[in-house]
């Protein structure tokens, strides 16, 4: 999950990198936070993610992600 996160953004530095894999089970979330420097500042960057199985009705429903405040 780390590196997905790093390959998605631009030219910069990483930091403080963390992450958790989905591998445990198909419920399980997977995660990926690290500190982003693109020259002009700092930002904390956090991605999840979550296996569904497309045979269910569940993973056909979309759900839109709420951005956080901070």
């Amino acid at each position: 999950m780390i590196k997905l996160l790093e390959i998605s953004l631009p030219k910069g530095e990483f930091s403080k990198q963390r992450g958790t894999s989905n591998f445990g089970g198909p419920g399980d979330i997977a995660n990926a936070s690290l500190v982003y420097d693109d020259g002009f500042g700092t930002s904390l960057i956090s991605i999840s993610a979550k296996r569904v199985d497309p045979r269910t009705r569940r993973s056909r429903s979309h759900s839109r992600s709420r951005p956080s405040c901070g």
